[in-house]
């Protein structure tokens, strides 16, 4: 999910890497909520069992996996694992390019699985 709300001015922007550039300045007041989230739902209840929020809309697709885990990519760079039951962070790794990529795969030898994630702005 992603939740932004903000300003737009006509004054030019500054780009800054792995993050969101529309041409032009927006500011985010701290009334106005920003970030993204990842929530899982029981899908016979309709509930909502978790939510781990993100301090950036992500407009990156997830993976989840057989071994309850959930792989999340964040336009600052970030690569995260989360418990697919719980939403808790299990690790962290930072790619050193924003990830806004769909494209991701598995596999799975021998009881060990391998995660690939292209990233960079037309990642």
């Amino acid at each position: 999910m992603v939740d932004v709300c903000g300003t737009f001015t006509l004054r030019a922007g500054k780009f800054r890497e792995g993050m969101p550039f529309w041409g032009r300045d927006a500011t985010v007041k701290p009334a106005q909520v920003q970030g993204g989230h990842v929530k899982a739902f029981d899908p016979g209840s309709g509930r909502e069992v978790w939510s781990w929020r993100a301090r950036h809309p992500m407009v990156a697709s997830l993976l989840a996996t057989a071994g309850d885990l959930v792989f999340v990519s964040e336009p600052t760079g970030d690569f995260n694992a989360l418990h697919a039951r719980t939403g808790e962070l299990l690790w962290q790794f930072q790619t050193g390019s924003g990830i806004r990529s769909t494209r991701s795969s598995t596999a799975s030898t021998a009881g060990s699985m391998s995660r690939s994630r292209a990233a960079g702005a037309a990642g």
